[in-house]
């Protein structure tokens, strides 16, 4: 133990050099640019921020507070600690709360801690943004799980082909009009069927806007596809990226086996654009949408997921639903090799309040017997239909719950008909 503590504060208390990027705080979002954004020519570069949008110096990261700072050495940042003073749980206290990694010399990959004071000599650091994000909350047993998901059955789909047209929204956001989405399974058990049966491997590519997010190779959460350069996902999934980690993070598209990856397509990610009243405390507005560096083609194995329309108050108590993804089946097991799927009901948020006092109008909760999601799913969708036969729309972004597959504790998710604007302000969907 004494040599594992010893050689992370070793590695933490490195010296650092200065990266490049940016990062945009808004009225209600907060916009981490890759730091080779200005050299990329693509047409889909970053939308155009808001006026009021402030710059923040590189490497950014958020605390586990929920303040914006910079990734550094524990020596810079805690420039007066006496360190020899300290014992091993102290030192491991500080160095293991708000990790992070940054460019150090020979431009290698650094674990530090993330920062909130301004360095002493460093003129460009005035001002750090407060109150507004921080890093995801580790899942383990009795308290909130933020991992990715579980699973369970449908019979093959037939994706349509899909077209689109875009527009310009005015405000800089591709106004992508879909003429068709929600593509998938053309029947899928319902609930009650699936009290025997139980969970699933899906068909093939039969989830056509199902994306995985992976970084530095390894999947670590999912996300849909909402428009040809936008994913939709869970602020918890990359509120702990900075800038730099970025080129670190890929998308992958049109997947069914996890590893090896069979995707069809594979994009690196231009911009993170996270909520800015995410809070890992409550989970309240665990919300984010990823910027692409190229958009993708549609075909019947790429497409996207139909949003809940604008105003819409629907609660869809009661409902069937869908969630799907490569995560753990079951807590602390292994990632299944191919995409599963499974149906749950939409429950009443009085009910669900029964088990988690802190839930607000902004979520929703779904619960099957033995069905759940589980570490690995987070930032995957939670799908219904609203009409039978009609096309899938997403109404949840999995966000945590205790455990998976407790009776007492189903799984939380984000609702996406109240983030309906954000959306559309972030994405032009």
């Amino acid at each position: 133990m004494a040599s594992i503590v010893f050689f992370l504060v070793a590695i933490v208390l490195s010296s650092s050099h200065p990266a490049k990027g940016l990062v945009y705080e808004t009225r209600d979002a907060i916009i981490i640019e890759a730091d080779d954004v200005i050299e990329d020519p693509s047409p889909y570069q970053s939308a155009n921020l808001p006026s009021n949008a402030l710059g923040v110096k590189e490497g950014s990261c958020f605390t586990r507070s929920g303040h914006l700072g910079s990734c550094t050495s524990i020596r810079t940042c805690y420039p007066t600690t006496k360190w020899h003073e300290l014992n091993q749980l102290e030192t491991w206290a500080i160095i293991s709360r708000d990790t992070c990694v940054y460019t150090g010399e020979e431009d290698k990959q650094v674990s530090g801690v993330c920062c909130t004071t301004p360095f002493v000599n460093d003129e460009d650091s005035k001002k750090i943004y407060g109150s507004m994000l921080a890093v995801p909350v580790n899942p383990y047993t009795g308290q909130p799980n933020n991992g990715p998901t579980n699973y369970h059955l449908w019979s093959q789909n037939t994706p349509n082909n899909i077209k689109t047209t875009t527009t310009d929204s005015g405000n800089g956001v591709p106004d992508f009009k879909q003429t068709k989405c929600g593509a998938g399974p053309t029947k899928m058990l319902s609930y009650d069927e699936q009290r025997i049966v139980g969970g699933t491997a899906a068909e093939k590519n039969s989830w056509p806007s199902l994306v995985s997010l992976r970084l530095n190779g390894r999947f670590f959460c999912g996300g849909s596809l909402i428009a040809p350069h936008k994913i939709l996902t869970a602020a918890h999934c990359v509120d702990k990226v900075s800038s730099t980690g970025i080129r670190q993070l890929t998308v992958e598209l049109g997947m069914h086996t996890l590893n090896p990856s069979d995707a069809q397509v594979k994009k690196s990610v231009r911009q993170i654009t996270i909520h800015r009243g995410w809070d890992p405390n409550t989970n309240r507005n665990d919300i984010a949408i990823l910027t692409l560096h190229s958009p993708v083609t549609y075909s019947k194995d790429v497409s996207p997921i139909c949003l809940p329309a604008e105003g819409l108050n629907e609660q869809f108590v009661s409902k069937d639903a869908a969630i799907i993804g490569w995560g753990t089946t079951k807590s602390g097991g292994s990632l299944p090799e191919v995409l599963q799927q499974a149906t749950v009901k939409v429950l009443n948020n009085a009910k669900c309040k029964e088990s988690y006092p802190k839930l607000v109008n902004s979520m929703l909760c779904a619960a099957a017997p033995r069905t759940d999601s589980c570490q690995g799913d987070s930032g995957g969708p939670l799908l219904i239909r609203t009409s039978p036969g009609g096309p899938w729309t997403q109404t949840g972004v999995v966000s945590y719950g205790i455990g998976c597959a407790l009776a007492k504790f189903p799984g939380v998710y984000t609702r996406v008909t109240s983030f309906r604007p954000w959306i559309k302000q972030y994405a032009g969907v």
